[in-house]
């Protein structure tokens, strides 16, 4: 087992109150394998950066965020470019983030077991407009469904319903101009969907950018223009299996940076975090987060041959 200084960061709303529980398997795992640790738990949005950036600061090696997505989102934040590894253990309503790492979204003995080896690996970390995101960014019809979703949990005091949001965007959403710059090339469209990834998983198992490998350098850029409704039918069921790569209606390419912006101010998600603007500038920072992986795990990574 690895030593070193471990620290885990609890967010207790995740899962819909189910991480809240995790301390006690935390520390029964942690006393099996003899490592040493603290726990600490969320109060508010956005303290677990704040944690992990002081944690990392005081030199702590590993601190790992149990929670959903949200959370390993906040965690990165406060350790992308600092001498700690982020780890993570699956405990919130979405986890598409822990697949890219080779574990499953739930954890066994033996995935404890693989968390404290604490193998570990660099991945790359995308920045828009100054922010950070280790998984995904996009536009379109899945940010509004997230901008809707976030504004019905905002209104209700709980959580929004997110597939209804799903179902009613599919038939009503209506997409707007937009203009892209990469690569040099100028490109004027309207813009159903568009999708940044690191990663290949997003909205709770909607393999967007399928191909997606998390520390080549690139991301992996999944656009669809205008659709009209049929249209819209007949692709949504491919995406669930990564299977509308190659439609005839899905432009797919990668690229380390892209110039992005539209007519009015549109929402936007760094990795599921609604945002509102009208230009983007992204790029992506090669390998500037280290990880523990799973390497015997299908995981999302290039390994060099040794």
């Amino acid at each position: 087992m690895s030593h070193g200084k471990w620290a885990f960061i609890i967010n207790p709303a995740a899962g819909n109150g189910k991480a809240s529980g995790f301390s006690d398997i935390i520390n029964k795992m942690a006393a099996r394998f003899g490592v040493k640790h603290q726990l600490i738990k969320t109060k508010k949005k956005k303290h677990a950066s704040d944690i992990a950036s002081d944690l990392s600061a005081k030199g702590t090696d590993y601190i790992i965020a149990v929670g959903g997505d949200g959370t390993v989102s906040e965690v990165a934040a406060g350790v992308i470019g600092t001498g700690s590894t982020l780890g993570v253990v699956p405990a919130g309503s979405g986890n598409d983030f822990i697949p890219m790492l080779g574990y499953p979204e739930s954890f066994s003995e033996t995935e404890w077991k693989s968390l404290f080896r604490a193998r570990t690996i660099e991945m790359d970390v995308g920045e828009c407009n100054g922010n950070y995101f280790i998984n995904g960014m996009g536009f379109g019809i899945d940010a509004q469904i997230a901008a809707d979703t976030q504004a019905t949990a905002k209104e209700r005091g709980g959580t929004g319903s997110y597939f209804r949001h799903i179902i009613k965007n599919l038939f009503l959403y209506r997409e707007k101009p937009i203009r892209l710059l990469t690569k040099g090339k100028e490109q004027l469209t309207s813009c159903f969907i568009k999708t940044i990834g690191i990663g290949r998983r997003f909205g709770g198992g909607y393999r967007i950018t399928d191909g997606a490998i998390a520390n080549d350098g690139l991301f992996d850029i999944c656009t669809v223009d205008r659709l009209n409704l049929l249209q819209r039918l007949r692709l949504f069921p491919k995406v669930s299996k990564g299977k509308h790569i190659g439609d005839r209606k899905v432009d797919y390419f990668r690229t380390s940076s892209i110039e992005i912006e539209t007519e009015e101010t549109v929402p936007y998600h760094l990795d599921g975090e609604v945002y509102f603007d009208r230009k983007f500038s992204v790029k992506i920072l090669k390998r500037k987060l280290k990880v523990i992986f799973e390497p015997m795990g299908k995981h999302f990574f290039d390994i060099p041959s040794s």
